[in-house]
């Protein structure tokens, strides 16, 4: 009897290879590898600085420093430095914010502030010197943190320049007798003292004359 109708012969069926199991991993652990990425903070801090244009001598010049977080991370151990002008004398700082302390390093007057300064905000410090006798005090200041900065050029305030003026405290002192008889003659003495912290020039003595009175010129 003939091969059935529609069968291919055995001969003529495809053949098929016997399939392979796939080889065995003796070590599964490092199929997945992976890489840990460490993200280093950044914080761009810039210092602005604002102060007196003019001052007399002997009194007291207030410079503020704003120190900004422009981020994109949180700052720590942030300081803000103030080189101790020419001539000035150091009298006071920090009174007009409390998460500041400042002291003196040198020549210089360096402030700390307190805990972190977060992304966008910012943070001021006052620090008062007293003037010198003349001249022009020219006062920057500059900012930092622990915290990498991207942008270092803008960790330096501008310049505020204070033209001082000259200025002395003269102050009065007259004496004199408690009594005399009429139609003597009374001497007045009137002492003036330089209190500073400049020389005083073209001095003048002013005596208000007594009712009734006459002058006499005063002895050499």
């Amino acid at each position: 009897m003939g091969p059935a109708l529609g069968v291919p012969p055995e001969s003529h069926r495809p053949q098929h290879p016997a399939r392979t199991p796939p080889p065995h991993d003796p070590n599964a652990a490092n199929n997945s590898p992976s890489i840990t990425t460490t993200l280093v903070g950044q914080a761009d801090l810039s210092a602005a600085l604002a102060g007196p244009a003019t001052a007399n001598a002997g009194q007291n010049m207030t410079y503020t420093e704003t120190t900004t977080n422009n981020g994109p991370s949180v700052a720590s151990t942030v300081t803000a430095t103030f080189p101790i002008p020419a001539g000035a004398t150091y009298v006071a700082a920090s009174s007009g914010n409390a998460n500041w302390t400042c002291a003196v390093s040198g020549s210089n007057i360096v402030c700390s502030l307190t805990g972190t300064l977060a992304s966008g905000a910012t943070s001021s410090v006052p620090v008062t010197f007293k003037a010198p006798v003349s001249g022009t005090v020219s006062e920057t200041a500059t900012t930092g943190s622990a915290t990498a900065d991207p942008v270092a050029a803008n960790n330096t305030s501008n310049t505020v320049s204070t033209s001082v003026a000259l200025q002395a405290d003269l102050s009065a002192a007259l004496s004199g007798p408690a009594s005399v008889d009429a139609g003597q003659n009374v001497a007045y003495t009137e002492a003036a003292t330089n209190n500073g912290p400049c020389r005083a020039s073209t001095v003048t003595e002013t005596f208000a004359m007594p009712a009734g009175q006459t002058s006499c010129p005063s002895s050499s």
